[in-house]
Parts: C-alpha cells; structure tokens; sequence
C-alpha cells in the first residue's frame, strides 16, 4: 500500500523475524559517555577499548559466549577471527583509522555475557564527536535498532545530541 510511515518499522520488524533467537540492543550516545564501559560492566570485563579521547569508530557487538573469540567482518563480506585483546586495531579510531581497514563490524563473543541470553548489545560510535564520520555510522543504523539503551553524562545536563537521539529513536 506504499504507507511510508510504516516504512522503518517494517524494515526492523523483518529483521526481528529473520532473526528471532536474538535481540540487537543498541548503547547510544554521544562520545565519551561510557557506551564502551557500560557494557564492559555487563561481561564483567575490559572486552571493548576505552580511551580518554572518542575511542569507537565500528559498530561492535557483543553477546555470550562459552568462549572469548572476535570476528571482523570487511565491507567486502570476508571474515577473520582476530584476538580479542587486539580489538582496538579494529574497532577504534586510533588504531583504524577513518576505517582505512574496510571493516564494516566486529562481533565479540564472552562468557560474561551468557547471562543476557538472546541479547546482543551493539557498542556504537559516538555522536557529536569531530568525527563525524563515527556519527554518520551510528545514525545509519537507527533503523536497525530493535532496543536501545542511552548513555547521557551524569555531570551535564541532557545535551541537544541526546535530545535529538531520543527524539529519532521515538520514531522508530
């Protein structure tokens, strides 16, 4: 019927059916609001880099498993399992930087997770950065956010990125 408001909706349910046995839950932010820690808090340990400068420029995901293992997968579609103490060199902008190494994203597998079963959290770029390249990633991927958790800074007030995040992630 060509109801374009029902456009993105239905793109995100269609990749719920395609995948029903896990949920993407997105940790949204702007930079340096703890995405990365956060959830490290969750697998009870250091699996994502954190830095004191914008340390995420790939999407990350990070989901139980029995064993701590990394998989990049290029733009390209080819895969590599690659060590998960040497994520940086994938995942941060000092170590891949502007992405030079064509990764489209990183999935890490940690036995601290397996007790979020079904869950897969999605470390994002952050917003608002003078990356703007790690904050158009992040904004490409609204429309595949099924769950979404919202890092703000707990010393500042909600800032105009965060504002207009929520307002986004209402639409979808």
């Amino acid at each position: 019927f060509e109801l374009v408001s029902l456009t993105v909706p239905l793109v995100t349910c269609r990749h719920l059916f395609s995948q029903p046995e896990s949920i993407n839950v997105a940790v949204l932010g702007g930079f340096k609001a703890g995405k990365s820690s956060f959830i490290n808090t969750l697998a009870e340990q250091a699996l994502l880099p954190v830095s004191a400068i914008p340390a995420t420029a790939v999407l990350t995901s990070a989901t139980g498993g029995k064993q701590l293992c990394a998989t990049v997968t290029f733009l390209g579609g080819k895969t590599r399992l690659v060590s998960p103490n040497n994520l940086a060199e994938w995942v941060t902008e000092e170590g891949n930087p502007h992405n030079a190494k064509e990764v489209r994203s990183v999935r890490i597998e940690a036995p601290g997770l397996l007790r979020w079963p079904g869950l897969v959290f999605l470390d994002t770029p952050g917003l608002g950065s003078v990356f703007t390249h790690n904050t158009k990633t992040s904004l490409a991927f609204l429309s595949r956010v099924e769950a979404a958790v919202l890092a703000i800074s707990c010393t500042q007030p909600l800032s105009d990125v965060d504002a207009e995040l929520l307002r986004r992630l209402r639409e979808i």
